[in-house]
């Protein structure tokens, strides 16, 4: 196991214990060294030659870090994790682990990254999707997440459990890459050019659908599982912004555009009949990515609904759930991006005003992680998406927001 792996799990564990009403900026700083001596050990052993899949684990988890808020964030140090994490995983060959299996998803370099429906849709809500297995109760409060990933078969050999890590590390990059590019889109800056962001490099059995050769058959085909259909939509999402890139026709594109709409609308429509908690679980990720103008009132109003749940979950900070949200620090870029993308659709459509309700109701979730994640850059942004939203409610005849209030909620359950 390499180094680098421990002391990056070291530092975001430390760095999700410290806000505000947690280990404060003692554990902050304490966090910061850790992750630089991860950062130090990952970059010797990248250096040396000595890579393998716990070098790759340990750059996703430090790109992880990096997209937190924390007082040395720079939009600088998270794009040079991504680049590592993007790096190493080239280096390994990570997303063409399945390459050679026949029933391995794959996509060509300039079309949409389609997904054949395996199933007609069913007539009612149904779901398969909930682990086979039981926590322990206290294992549950730790880290309720565990509950809501795929399952680990007891059966498989150790080779079979790292085919099944990697595919998952794969995965759960795409998450960030993703996230980077949304973030990007949404606040008018260039993504990064990585070997991630584009759909022709993977050849990988979605997280989990390996299962479905030893376990029952589920009630969605493998490769509509709640955590395929994410994967997908990240894939659309990707394929979108690379193709917003590429130097093609306005036919070429007008084809593109609609073939993409027809594979969100096949995502969504197939996420709409699951019946598991596991959506509502993921909280941030579920529908972001096939959101379309057209279904605007609906993102709008689905959105709404969210930033109300987190925002009366986030007033009593004493419950075991707000305990999710309180030790996660890379939360706030999500609620900030929902807030620009709103603001970005009424200056489209002026008559969009519950975009500016949007807004508003997101306000409260990131006052207090603000207060709860001290990040220079981070408060630099917000103000000036606030001084936006200030301006936008003005001129729409609405009342604008009113301060700041970054003072952390106490907690003594922490």
């Amino acid at each position: 196991m390499q180094p680098s792996l421990v002391l990056a799990g070291l530092a975001l564990a430390t760095l999700m214990r410290s806000s505000e009403i947690g280990l404060g900026q003692s554990g902050r700083l304490q966090a910061l060294e850790l992750r630089n001596a991860a950062q130090a050990s990952l970059q010797s052993s990248y250096e040396s030659g000595w890579i393998d899949t716990t070098l790759a684990q340990a750059a996703l988890i430090l790109a992880l870090f990096e997209a937190s808020a924390h007082p040395d964030h720079t939009a600088e140090r998270a794009a040079t994790s991504l680049l590592y994490l993007d790096w190493i995983i080239k280096r390994l060959n990570l997303t063409r682990l399945d390459e050679h299996d026949p029933e391995t998803s794959t996509f060509t370099q300039t079309a949409v990254p389609v997904v054949p429906r395996q199933s007609p849709i069913p007539g009612q809500a149904n779901c398969g999707c909930t682990p086979s297995y039981r926590l322990p109760s206290g294992d549950i409060s730790t880290s309720p997440i565990w509950n809501c990933a795929p399952d680990w078969d007891p059966r498989w050999s150790l080779a079979d459990v790292r085919r099944e890590e990697s595919r998952r590390l794969c995965w759960s990059a795409l998450t960030l890459v993703a996230a980077h590019t949304a973030d990007c889109a949404a606040f008018g800056r260039k993504p990064l050019d990585l070997e991630l962001i584009k759909p022709s490099n993977y050849a990988l059995l979605f997280p989990g659908e390996i299962l479905s050769r030893t376990q029952p058959a589920p009630l969605h085909p493998p490769k509509e599982s709640v955590w395929a259909l994410y994967s997908r939509s990240m894939l659309l999402w990707i394929s979108c912004i690379e193709q917003s890139r590429a130097e093609t026709s306005d036919g070429e594109k007008a084809e593109f555009a609609m073939q993409a709409w027809m594979e969100a609308s096949v995502i969504e429509d197939a996420l709409n009949f699951h019946a598991c908690h596991i959506e509502q679980a993921s909280l941030f990720v579920g529908r972001d990515y096939i959101f379309n103008r057209k279904k605007a009132i609906d993102w709008l109003k689905y959105q709404i609904g969210v930033a109300n749940r987190v925002k009366a979950t986030l007033n009593v900070l004493t419950e075991g759930q707000t305990q999710i949200l309180s030790n996660r620090p890379f939360y706030v870029w999500w609620f900030m991006g929902q807030i620009a993308i709103s603001l970005s659709l009424w200056s489209f459509d002026n008559s969009l005003t519950q975009a500016l309700e949007l807004c508003h109701a997101f306000l409260k979730p990131v006052d207090i992680l603000t207060a709860l994640w001290p990040c220079a850059v981070q408060r630099a942004r917000y103000a000036d998406l606030r001084a936006k939203l200030t301006d936008a409610c003005v001129a729409a005849g609405m009342t604008p927001p009113l301060p700041a209030d970054f003072v952390a909620p106490l907690s003594t359950s922490l």
